[in-house]
């Protein structure tokens, strides 16, 4: 592997969902992980730099090994706030409206409209990226250039990834604090599916 990163110049090399790099593995197995992330950081002919994503469980990987800890720069982006992010989360938003040329309705420039984004993506902030992107991606494909983004493009998107009807839509329902965006299919029909609402 060292010799094909030389070959094609790499110069980073990126684990998404690193966090599985060492799932279910003992601590032995763990530190054998960890020793070969650290000799593509340390090779003398071609080093590369890392860069480790996931969920909390990676900081058990780089916090196993000093050597490692020493090594990262670590960047954790924590869940997101439904009030203080409000601000940064319109005007994510609007980067990636102004970056497709298109124009935007008002519905998704208001607060609610925000605390209705977070609250589709459980307040994470890469999930919450991914469904501006199928939004604005929806408006395109839709109605092309001239699109407006809406939160009709919203629902559409929420409906297609959760399986919602309309009434169970975050984007569309007014009571949108009661649906549990992680449920799948769910329309509010079973009685035993996800518990805590």
């Amino acid at each position: 592997m060292k010799e094909q990163l030389k070959l094609r110049q790499t110069i980073f090399l990126g684990f998404d969902e690193a966090q599985d790099l060492a799932r279910y593995q003992t601590d032995k197995e763990r530190q054998s992980v960890v020793n070969t992330l650290k000799s593509l950081m340390e090779n003398s002919v071609w080093p590369v730099g890392l860069l480790l994503s996931g969920m909390p469980d990676l900081k058990k990987i780089v916090n196993q090994d000093p050597q490692l800890a020493r090594r990262v720069d670590p960047i954790e982006i924590g869940r997101l706030h439904s009030i203080r992010d409000v601000g940064a989360v319109l005007k994510m938003v609007q980067k990636y409206v102004d970056r497709a040329r298109l124009n935007v309705d008002s519905s998704v420039q208001s607060e609610v409209f925000a605390m209705r984004l977070m609250h589709a993506a459980d307040y994470q902030f890469g999930l919450l990226a991914e469904i501006v992107v199928l939004s604005v991606s929806e408006a395109l494909f839709t109605e092309g250039l001239d699109a407006k983004l809406s939160l009709q493009h919203f629902a559409d998107v929420y409906r297609d990834r959760n399986g919602a009807d309309r009434w169970m839509n975050v984007f569309l329902t007014e009571d949108f604090g009661r649906i549990n965006p992680r449920l799948l299919l769910d329309n509010g029909n079973d009685t035993d599916a996800g518990g805590d609402r």
